[in-house]
């Protein structure tokens, strides 16, 4: 039996369940964990954990860290203003029927 693993499963278990809120998962080729803010280096992709003295890798590239950095950073931006917006909207619906 095979078992399915990460943020696919999740989303197929949540359709499943008639969960509606939105979901997306991005995946970039080339792109490691250290996904940040664009327009910052993407250059350090080793490091030394700052506890255990352990060296680590986020792994990827820098070009494909700061590519998905950047295209993250526009998808991040793009889901918080149409759920702020849903948001406005539903609260506005909301008044308007406790106003009649």
């Amino acid at each position: 039996m095979a078992v399915e693993h990460g943020l696919a499963h999740r989303a197929r278990h949540l359709e499943r369940h008639g969960h509606g809120a939105e979901r997306l998962h991005l995946d970039y080729e080339e792109a490691g964990h250290g996904i940040a803010l664009p327009h910052l280096p993407s250059t350090d992709i080793e490091r030394v954990h700052p506890v255990s003295g352990v060296h680590y890798s986020n792994g990827g590239t820098p070009r494909g860290n700061a590519v998905a950095s950047e295209h993250s950073f526009e998808q991040i931006c793009a889901f918080i203003h149409r759920t702020a917006d849903a948001a406005a909207a539903a609260d506005a619906i909301d008044i308007d029927h406790e106003g009649r």
